[in-house]
């Protein structure tokens, strides 16, 4: 086979695997778990054989093909999430807890290929130059060129990765905070999955391979008229030219890789005071009650809720007698999220997943709400969440009937067990959470409403349960109780709970079906007052601010790519 009959047969594969991989890519942006799920299975597969027989090296070869087929789809999701996150950030929205699980999902997913493709980097590993590419040795030569071949799958994907997310300052902070995550986590593979990118992507290391390719482009005229090897390594030489990183390698003007120490280290720093600061503050004032909830311990008022409660509720409550009550913005002050009772889990086939069989003792005992408080992530029973004055319900209708996102609402809901309580109320910090960054990460495909607050995005039950009241939400009003006496309930309609909110019905819009609402906002301008004047000059004119009430309409829209077209975004 010449030179150019292998150019040709290499550029039809590659158009082919081009034809393939949009079509494949498509599926993936829809389904991603799906592909987690296959590379999970690919990878626990993927085997491994030593020696220098010509067996060996064709079965790590086939072995190669496999997670090259992989690594591939698998990057070309990473692109596409990168870029969907870069362009959720440039519009000034925040990332929504789906994107960070996927963030996470994908850093697993890495770790098992590049510990797949280190293992055959090893075994192909060459001795030095004095041999390298040796055409008299058949096997040593292919074990040589799918050394630089894995090298080369590694190095393009570790760089393209560093590149879409690392260099992102706001990117880098999840990314950040997910390691400190999985390592509170005891998740030591976070670990080797940087070290092995170190390896790859550092200086010392790209110097020392680069002379080793650079005798692979010396060597490869020859070695492609010798018709004797063509048979076993056809496919490394296409798979090492292809990547298209030869002459980033052999450069020497390398590009620098930063782990960005002195930039990151100041805003953690800062985040760590205000954390502190904040959390002693939160300590101190959340001891303080002086009485009792109104429902706490009404067993009425529990059977009411146990009878119209469902698997994954939103429960919003308010405690006035509590001091953080008035200090938290807004009408309620804390949200957390119904799990159900085992019989519920059991009519929805949850019962018996994988997710809540861990949680049988905990749920048959009564401990059916997950909620992120002071000490941390917990489960508590409806009781003692109870110990409070009102309580509202709101819920992602239908839910139950998308098995598959069920199953990821509460493997979402239940990642967040033994996690401290977030003091910055910070939603792209990811080791840390408050109450209702527990609901922004469990409903991850929802995107809800965020404020920000000293350039930190945050997220109060407020900014949840004020979706309720957008047109086209995803989330519908179920019911709202208070109370303002002890064995008194007064159950509140949605247009009562939407004027707490801060949103007042539209009745141009409203039909009996489908209420409208509008959100109630302060609107202010400066104005220069012309009949008054300051000092003895007439130019002197006195601005003083006018303010009025405004009613805005809120949408929840759908937007941007393929996959958000179907989660939508706020207008």
């Amino acid at each position: 086979m010449n030179k150019h009959l292998i150019l040709k047969v290499s550029l039809a594969l590659f158009l082919l695997e081009s034809s393939f991989a949009v079509s494949q890519l498509e599926k993936d942006i829809e389904k991603p778990d799906l592909l987690y799920r296959h590379s999970s299975t690919v990878v626990g597969q993927a085997t491994l054989m030593f020696g220098d027989s010509e067996e060996a090296f064709i079965h790590n070869r086939d072995t190669f093909k496999e997670l090259t087929t992989l690594i591939e789809r698998v990057d070309a999701y990473s692109n596409h999430l990168a870029s969907s996150l870069k362009s959720t950030l440039s519009n000034g929205r925040v990332v929504n807890g789906e994107k960070v699980y996927h963030i996470s999902s994908l850093m697993n997913v890495y770790h098992g290929i590049s510990v797949k493709f280190n293992e055959l980097n090893t075994y192909a590993r060459p001795s030095g130059l004095s041999n390298f590419l040796d055409v008299h040795n058949k096997v040593r030569f292919g074990k040589d060129l799918l050394w630089l071949a894995t090298y080369t799958k590694l190095y393009k994907s570790f760089y393209t990765n560093y590149v879409n997310y690392y260099t992102h300052i706001n990117l880098r902070k999840i990314i950040k905070n997910l390691i400190e995550t999985k390592r509170d986590a005891g998740q030591i593979k976070i670990d080797e999955l940087f070290v092995m990118a170190s390896h790859v992507l550092e200086s010392e290391n790209r110097s020392k391979v680069r002379e080793f390719f650079r005798a692979y482009v010396n060597y490869k005229e020859k070695v492609l008229n010798e018709k004797n090897f063509q048979n076993i390594i056809e496919l490394l030489f296409f798979e090492i030219d292809k990547e298209g990183v030869i002459d980033s390698i052999l450069s020497k003007n390398l590009v620098n890789i930063s782990n960005y120490t002195f930039t990151d280290s100041l805003m953690s720093f800062f985040g760590k005071v205000t954390n502190a600061i904040s959390g002693i503050f939160g300590n101190l004032v959340g001891k303080v009650r002086w009485r009792h909830g109104y429902f706490y311990k009404d067993k009425y008022v529990e059977e009411k809720l146990i009878k119209n409660l469902k698997p994954l509720d939103i429960l919003f409550e308010k405690t006035p007698f509590a001091l953080t009550d008035a200090l938290i913005p807004g009408h309620f002050g804390h949200a957390a999220l119904y799990l159900g009772t085992e019989e519920q889990l059991k009519e929805v086939n949850m019962w018996d997943t994988k997710i809540i069989k861990p949680f049988h003792k905990d749920i048959r005992s009564g401990k059916i709400i997950i909620e992120a408080i002071r000490p941390g992530v917990g489960l508590t029973t409806l009781e003692k969440f109870m110990e409070i004055d009102e309580i509202a319900i709101v819920r992602q209708p239908n839910v139950e009937k998308d098995f598959f996102e069920t199953m990821s609402i509460y493997k979402r809901a239940l990642d967040q067990l033994g996690k401290e309580y977030d003091f910055n109320f910070d939603v792209e910090t990811t080791d840390k959470i408050v109450c209702s960054e527990l609901l922004f990460f469990a409903f991850g495909q929802i995107n809800w409403p965020t404020v920000y607050i000293l350039g930190r995005p945050t997220i109060s039950p407020d900014n949840l349960a004020e979706l309720t009241f957008y047109d086209q939400s995803p989330i519908n009003f179920v019911l709202n109780y208070w109370s303002k006496k002890k064995g008194e309930v007064i159950e509140s309609d949605i247009n009562e709970l939407a004027e707490n909110i801060g949103f007042v019905k539209n009745q141009e819009r409203s039909t009996s079906e489908k209420p409208s609402f509008d959100k109630k906002e302060y609107k202010c301008r400066t104005v220069v007052d012309k009949k008054l004047r300051s000092g003895s000059r007439r130019s002197r004119r006195i601005q003083r601010r006018v303010c009025a009430v405004g009613y805005e309409r809120k949408v929840y829209n759908q937007t941007e790519s393929y996959r958000d077209q179907r989660n939508g975004y706020f207008e």
